[in-house]
């Protein structure tokens, strides 16, 4: 079994390889919607793969698992994604693309070699594309959060202390989501992706994320939480519970340039917050990250709140009930 598996890994290697310079031989970076088509295909290969050579659930969940770390995916991103691809084979959009794996897969198994499939890019090209099935396009504003160093905040204070992080943050981006009418869309493994109805209500919910997350990290200094917010107002698509279009992109662009603690606004969703609230700082032009996109970017600045004078209750910690004090 041991030499069986490693050659079927090996094998899904080269085909990961082989998918990936297709896709990368006209661009240096893949922009999130390519990395999310690339992982179904993959997903699909994977599947073929592990049915042809007989191998368990397990062993095909940790074969997609470290090829996906092998193109580039991040290690806890490429854990959900390999443990929810069976969810994902459901949705009749993501499945075009793991059967399109898939079958380029059995060609290769079945030592086929004059099969005209379709060209990666193109499939993925189709598949992002909304206009090609008719859907509706319009302005959304998004707002992403990102905690900051969640790998190394496992490694550092062991799994249990960092769901206790990310369960706060949880409960952060929430409850403001809830205060300025937000809407999750949904949580990412290392944040949440939410919309709002408008930028300035957007910028607001940021503003309180970041606050009440410093509170959080100034009464846990053991396991403090940190985050990077993004915020861009742009074109999306709405399709089986989820947001496509080149919004996306620029927003994941947008999020990853900001530092600890900071939160980055397009251009386009600072135009769109207005109100004393908004105080902003020009960081200039930044190509994003995964994309060719040039895109000046703003810092919305905020303060941390003052600290309460100790009253008849009180509760420092997320989750934990108010107990009286004398």
């Amino acid at each position: 079994m041991d030499s069986l598996l490693e050659k079927e890994r090996a094998q899904l290697i080269a085909f990961a390889d082989t998918s990936m310079a297709s896709l990368t031989a006209t661009r240096p970076q893949l922009q999130a919607f390519e990395r999310v088509g690339l992982n179904l295909y993959l997903g699909g290969a994977t599947v073929a793969l592990s049915e042809r050579a007989g191998f368990p659930d397990t062993i095909k969940i940790d074969l997609l698992r470290k090829t996906l770390e092998h193109t580039g995916t991040n290690a806890s991103i490429a854990d959900a994604f390999a443990q929810r691809l069976e969810i994902s084979a459901q949705r009749p959009r993501f499945r075009q693309l793991i059967d399109a794996g898939r079958a380029a897969m059995t060609a290769i198994l079945d030592g086929i070699t004059n099969t005209a499939l379709p060209a990666l890019s193109d499939l993925i090209q189709q598949w992002a594309d909304p206009t090609v099935r008719g859907a509706e396009i319009k302005k959304v504003t998004f707002l992403l959060t990102d905690i900051v160093g969640s790998t190394a905040l496992t490694s550092k204070l062991g799994n249990s202390a960092a769901q206790r992080v990310v369960r706060a943050h949880n409960a952060v981006v929430r409850t403001a989501a809830k205060n300025f009418r937000g809407s999750e869309i949904k949580h990412t493994g290392d944040g949440i992706l939410l919309t709002f109805p408008d930028a300035a209500a957007a910028g607001r919910a940021a503003i309180e994320i970041q606050q009440e997350g410093t509170a959080y990290a100034r009464d846990n200094p053991d396991a403090p939480l940190l985050m990077r917010l993004g915020i861009h107002t742009g074109e999306a698509s709405f399709e089986e519970g989820e947001y496509y279009g080149p919004a996306l992109g620029v927003l994941n662009g947008v999020c990853a340039a900001a530092g600890d603690g900071q939160i980055f606004c397009s251009e386009e969703a600072k135009n769109r917050s207005v109100g004393p609230a908004f105080r902003f700082q020009d960081m200039g032009k930044r190509k994003l990250k995964g994309s060719q996109i040039d895109a000046q970017l703003f810092k919305l600045d905020w303060t941390p709140k003052i600290k309460a004078v100790k009253g008849p209750l009180e509760y420092t910690q997320i989750g934990r009930t108010p107990i009286a004090t004398p």
